[in-house]
C-alpha cells in the first residue's frame, strides 16, 4: 500500500528537487507544477497523491482509538474475560441496535457502574470460605495436635 518510506529530515536538496525518502519525495506525489509524480506519471493537477510510511522506534497508540478501547475494556470483567452486563432488558436491547456506536454506548452505560462479574464474585466467595476454614481454623488446630 505504501510506495515509499520517509526516512529522510531533510526536504529538498540545493537545487530545490524533493529529496528520495523525504518528506517531499516524487513517488508520493509532487507538490510543484515543473515535476511529475513518479509513481503513476502523472502531472500536479491529475495526481491525487500516494501513501508513504515512517517507521517509528517504539509502538504509538492511535488517539483516535483510545478512548475507544477504554470503554470495550471496561465492560468486560478483569478476572474472568466475560462481559459486566446483567442479561437482562437493557443488555438485549443493546444487541438489537444496529448503529456500533450507540450500540457500544448504550452497553458502556449499563456496564460503567459494575466492576466484576457475578460469577468472578462467586469465586472470591469460595475462595474466602476455603481460606477462613482451612488456614484460619484447620491450621492451628494441627500445630497444636503436632506440639
Amino acid at each position: 500500500m505504501s510506495v515509499c518510506k520517509v526516512d529522510t529530515p531533510v526536504v529538498a536538496d540545493q537545487e530545490g528537487t524533493p529529496t528520495r525518502g523525504g518528506i517531499n519525495d516524487l513517488r508520493m506525489g509532487t507538490v510543484d507544477k515543473n515535476f511529475n509524480c513518479e509513481t503513476c506519471k502523472s502531472s500536479f493537477a491529475d495526481c491525487s497523491g500516494h501513501f508513504g510510511h515512517i517507521e517509528l522506534i517504539k509502538p504509538m497508540y492511535h488517539v483516535g482509538f483510545i478512548e475507544v478501547c477504554r470503554k470495550i475494556l471496561r465492560c468486560i470483567c478483569f478476572n474472568c474475560s466475560k462481559i459486566l452486563a446483567p442479561k437482562d432488558g437493557k443488555f438485549k436491547q443493546a444487541l438489537k441496535l444496529k448503529n456500533p456506536q450507540k450500540r457500544q454506548n448504550l452497553m458502556f452505560n449499563i456496564c460503567k457502574t459494575i466492576k466484576q462479574c457475578k460469577i468472578s464474585n462467586r469465586h472470591e466467595v469460595i475462595i474466602r470460605i476455603f481460606y477462613t476454614l482451612f488456614f484460619k481454623r484447620m491450621i492451628p488446630r494441627l500445630i497444636t495436635l503436632l506440639t
